[in-house]
């Protein structure tokens, strides 16, 4: 093998990485380096029997290449089939190997050669141009599920910034970078790398670095230049996916209101900084959502441009992080606090004797105040709100009480003659300092809001002056405008338009129709143009012709459709009159199906069909020309009126042939009964006058049999859908309810009736919504079924896990109608998991304590023996208080690992006869000792029960523990109760107290071991309690809100 000369000889230890399913990323300094992990790792491939490919995209370049061509071992290597070197494309790199690779016609999970592929001369701006890290994420991917091999990346190290080195070896397990062979203690596996590593900003380092706050920085135009470490882990980006974004990109609710800030910034010139409070929310990766309360400091730069300082806060990660930057960080908080063009104002509520707010004391105000309210900040520190002369002081006073008693912000709005501005006023708590104030001038925006208002007004105006037809819906189908023109159109006030969605202002048919064409449209833009019908408030329906186009806001995003319509009604008629002079065509008329006769204006019969005579059994119209319109039997008084009003008259009826054969009524050739439904209607010129009347039947016996059969059919099904254990539902395509089965009263609590037209959406829990539409969106694009569990809202306003199966369902016309809905009450298999977890946990305990619990008891108990003789020893007497503290210390160690191996050991139990009672009883003084030391209550309420298989030593340990930890997290004054019953065939333990209640994040982790909140506390009591109820063949149930904790030990006789 040829040497390498850097130093970095790295063939001994690569041989040690070189097996399969090891995919190593190589950093090389030196051609020589990259020339000596490749020759090891074909030589690794020859030992273990394997063929070795070299890719590269260009071999003439490759130095690999040029130093194997210069020695005739590789020649030989190639020659005997052990080496193949293939050039690849590098756009299509992935595409190049997958298809090598299947040539090969190597089956899937079988060996496969190992791989070196050599990047050594792709530079960095290449990488990011062809996506290399997204086609060697997926490569990863595509060999790990597919073949057994080894992978050697080689890729040269002054091609690449550091920054981009990072990216890239964190989508290996192995990488080798300045000569040194490391794992990846951070990779996740091949099939979910994406290449998203974690990188540092490229926009140099913020000046708000220090902030422990999640925090970003954009510019005017609201692009991204700089983000902490923080706000990149919160969001769930990379910092340079971050770099790259807008921050429309990234915000998910509220996005109206950044370019408004923007806007507002450019036009500020008398203030250094302005600050902007507010909530919104930020899109994640998974689709899913923060909400997040945000400050934005605007602060104006040397050059007269501004830059945005993004200040988050995220309570389920960080409480009352927007806080901790007044505490934190000082010299930022104060520099904002004195700049800023918000007045900043802390307060402390006063309180009239009754207890009710009555005032509040200023504290401090920042500098801006005296040009807002016009007065001075040190004025009025000291003083009052009522001090402020403020018209507004009720507001003040109402926002302040809302806050102090409810929490979280209360917000208002009001007019200050004086200064002639609109002030917004945001109160709001923090968990430590005083009650804070912003108030903001608002008033430019209000004046720009008023303009836009003109201008909205002004076209609406002209809008309304257009006599066709205008509306605009947004992307869920709700109407957001509609002109006058439309309004007549439709018959409805514009007030019973707007907002409403196509579903409630018109019938069913015409509102699926015209969704299904919007959602055409904002799927494959262009001008839409079609002929349908609409509908009238009256339910008159009349012909029109459609013109649609979508709808973008300033980003380019379809936000909706706009459109117009024409009436055509009169073309139709038009067409109608020219049909029916066509009817003259006689071959259409007697071809027709349907049986057809026509009469002149007196009810004359003047013509039939061929349809018509085999209808009635008769040879022609001389077996019936004696038939009267006028004198049918089922014509009934005023039908003559209702026709000339150009409707159409309908009936059934059945005809006996047998009776008229023998009535002699005319002559037919047919036997039996027969269905027929009849349709009347009356034929007229162009001038209005009646020219005659139509009369089409048609013979439904079959259709009436099919109909019988298909209701007997529905029963049936009905009956067993009925008693079905699932849950089955019928949804339209907005998800309302249709029809549901009976099962849902057993499975929620809900009657069917309480169920029927209500949306499936508000029965989903909130977190869940996203997914359950998701999986809903799905299925309808793909039109198949979709399968998932979520958690679903019963009667008892508590929630169960379902799983739905959701199939789609379709209209005649092969239209999307809705889904059938199937679902299962999983929560108990939900609940089985979850105690799998914790028990899986408790094993793991179980065996640590086993392995290490005697290894540390020995040594231990040698120490503990040696400091009592040196304690005995006359001449160690001065230090006998050091002994014994140390002999303690070794005790509670001692007691320590004796509950770890409580845990650990699966020691037999010591159970006889005995009465739950009276072991309470006999440590009833003890525990009330306990009690009483801190000024609390124990109270015991024991009804007669039966005896039970006991371990009287250990259930006494469960109650000391259960009791102690009750004690512990209550008050003095409060009380401990203690009750035992017999509920059904179980004996029941309960103990109850007043404490504060058990917070949901520790709720979620009770049993977990060495899991504790006591800041002396191992986390072991509870495991020992739980571990001591599961051998005793009982269970403990819990529940908890601020009036205290209750736990239940059940135990089964």
């Amino acid at each position: 093998m040829k040497q390498i000369q850097t130093g970095f000889d790295l063939s001994y230890e690569l041989n040690n990485y070189i097996r399969i399913d090891n995919y190593i990323c190589h950093i090389f300094q030196s051609e020589e380096e990259a020339y000596g992990a490749a020759n090891t790792m074909i030589e690794g491939a020859v030992k273990q029997g394997r063929k070795a490919i070299f890719f590269s995209p260009n071999l003439k370049k490759s130095a690999v290449k040029g130093e194997m061509q210069d020695l005739s071992y590789f020649e030989a290597m190639q020659n005997q089939g052990h080496l193949i070197i293939k050039e690849i494309k590098l756009f299509s790199l992935l595409t190049d190997i997958e298809n090598h690779l299947s040539k090969s016609q190597i089956p899937e999970g079988e060996e496969a050669p190992y791989l070196i592929l050599d990047l050594s001369k792709v530079n960095h701006s290449e990488f990011s141009r062809l996506s290399l890290f997204d086609q060697l994420a997926t490569l990863n991917g595509y060999l790990h599920t597919r073949y057994k091999t080894s992978l050697l990346l080689q890729v040269n190290a002054r091609e690449l910034p550091p920054i981009r080195q990072q990216m890239l070896v964190s989508l290996y397990p192995t990488y080798i970078l300045y000569g040194k062979i490391k794992s990846n203690g951070l990779y996740k596996g091949a099939s979910t790398q994406k290449g998203k590593a974690k990188v540092q900003n490229s926009q140099g380092v913020s000046s708000i670095h220090r902030l422990d706050l999640p925090t970003y920085e954009s510019d005017a135009r609201g692009e991204i230049v700089y983000c902490n470490d923080s706000f990149a882990e919160l969001i769930g980006y990379s910092a340079e996916e971050i770099l790259s974004s807008n921050e429309l990109d990234i915000v998910a609710g509220r996005k109206e209101l950044f370019p408004v800030i923007n806007t507002r910034q450019l036009k500020l010139s008398d203030a250094p900084l302005d600050l902007c409070y507010f909530q919104t929310s930020y899109a994640r990766p998974d689709g899913s959502t923060i909400i997040t309360d945000e400050i934005i400091c605007s602060l104006q730069l040397q050059d007269q441009q501004y830059t945005n300082y993004h200040l988050i806060r995220f309570s389920e990660r960080e409480p009352d992080s927007y806080y901790m930057l007044m505490h934190n960080n000082n010299y930022h908080y104060h520099r904002l606090f004195n700049t800023a063009n918000a007045a900043v104002i802390l307060l402390d509520p006063l309180r009239a004797v009754d207890g009710s707010i009555c005032d509040a004391q200023i504290m401090e105000l920042s500098q801006s105040v005296s040009g807002l309210i016009n007065t001075s900040g040190s004025n009025l520190c000291d003083h009052t709100i009522t001090d402020l002369n403020c018209r507004k002081s009720d507001l003040w006073l109402r926002a302040i009480n809302t806050v102090v008693e409810n929490g979280g912000q209360a917000y208002f709005e009001f007019y200050e003659p004086v200064n002639d501005k609109y002030l917004d006023v945001m109160i709001f708590n923090p968990v430590s300092g005083p009650l804070t104030a912003l108030v903001s001038d608002v008033s430019q925006v209000k004046r720009i809001e008023e303009r836009f208002q003109q201008q909205i007004v002004f076209l609406e105006n002209i809008l309304d002056g257009i006599p066709t037809p205008v509306f605009y819906r947004d992307t869920f189908g709700r109407f957001q405008f509609a002109n006058k023109a439309f309004g007549i159109a439709i018959g409805l006030a514009r007030h019973d338009i707007l907002g409403q969605s196509l579903f409630t202002v018109l019938p069913e048919d015409l509102a699926s129709k015209y969704r299904a064409m919007d959602l055409d449209l904002l799927t494959n833009a262009g001008i839409q143009t079609y002929e349908w019908e609409f509908q009238h408030a009256n339910g008159n329906r009349y012909d029109v012709i459609f013109n649609k186009a979508p709808l973008s806001n300033s980003l380019e995003k379809f936000i909706g459709v706009v459109g117009t319509f024409i009436d055509i009604t009169k073309r139709k008629e038009a067409q109608e009159a020219l049909r029916l002079s066509e009817e003259k065509f006689r071959g259409i008329f007697r071809q027709s199906p349907i049986g057809i006769a026509v009469y002149n204006p007196e009810g004359q019969l003047v013509d039939v069909n061929m349809a018509m005579t085999n209808i009635l059994g008769i040879e022609g119209i001389a077996d019936v020309r004696h038939f009267n319109l006028f004198a049918d039997r089922n014509f009934k008084h005023g039908d003559e009126n209702i026709l000339n009003k150009m409707a159409i008259l309908s009936y059934e009826e059945e005809l006996d042939f047998d009776k008229i054969r023998k009535l002699n009524a005319y002559k037919t050739n047919k036997t039996g009964k027969s269905f027929i439904k009849y349709f009347i209607s009356p034929l007229r010129y162009p001038d209005g006058s009646i020219e005659g009347f139509l009369v089409q039947i048609q013979d439904i016996t079959e259709q009436k049999k099919a109909a019988e059969a298909l209701q007997a059919s529905e029963a049936k099904l009905r009956r067993l859908t009925d008693n079905m254990i699932d849950m089955i539902g019928q949804v339209n395509i907005a998800g309302d309810y249709e029809y549901i089965t009976p099962s849902c009263h057993s499975m929620l609590g809900y009657e069917v009736e309480e169920m029927l037209g209500r949306s499936f959406y508000e029965f989903v829990h909130p977190q869940d919504l996203e997914k359950v539409k998701e999986h809903f969106t799905s299925a309808f694009r793909s039109k198949t079924f979709s399968k998932f569990d979520y958690r679903y809202l019963s009667k008892d306003e508590s929630y169960i896990y379902v799983e739905t199966v959701v199939n789609i369902i379709f209209d005649r016309k092969g239209r999307i109608y809705g889904a059938v809905l199937v679902s299962r009450d999983i929560s108990d298999r939900k609940r089985m998991e979850s105690e799998l977890s914790r028990l899986d946990r408790l094993k793991t305990v179980g065996e640590m304590a086993a392995g290490l619990g005697h290894e540390i008891r020995n040594p231990m108990t040698t120490v503990r023996g040696f400091l009592q003789m040196l304690g005995n020893n006359s001449e160690f007497k001065d230090y006998q208080e050091v002994f014994d503290l140390m002999i303690e210390e070794l005790d509670d160690a001692n007691s320590i690992i004796s509950e770890f191996l409580s845990l650990a050991k699966d020691k037999p139990l010591y159970s006889e006869q005995g009465n739950l009672n009276d072991i309470l009883m006999a440590i009833y003084p003890l525990i009330s000792a306990d009690a009483i030391k801190s000024d609390k209550e124990v109270k015991m309420e024991l009804k007669n029960i039966p005896d039970l298989m006991l371990d009287s030593k250990e259930i006494r340990q469960l109650i000391f523990n259960m009791t102690r930890n009750g004690l512990e997290s209550m008050q003095a004054g409060e009380a401990l109760t203690i009750k035992t019953y017999q509920e059904y065939d179980m004996v029941v333990l309960q103990i109850q107290d007043q404490g504060c209640g058990i917070q949901d994040e520790i709720l979620d982790n009770l049993g977990t071991p060495f899991y504790t909140t006591k800041d002396m506390g191992v986390g072991l009591g509870l495991p020992i309690c739980f571990n001591i109820a599961a051998r005793h063949n009982a269970s403990i149930d819990v529940n908890t809100s601020p009036q205290g904790t209750t736990f239940w030990i059940k135990f089964r006789l």
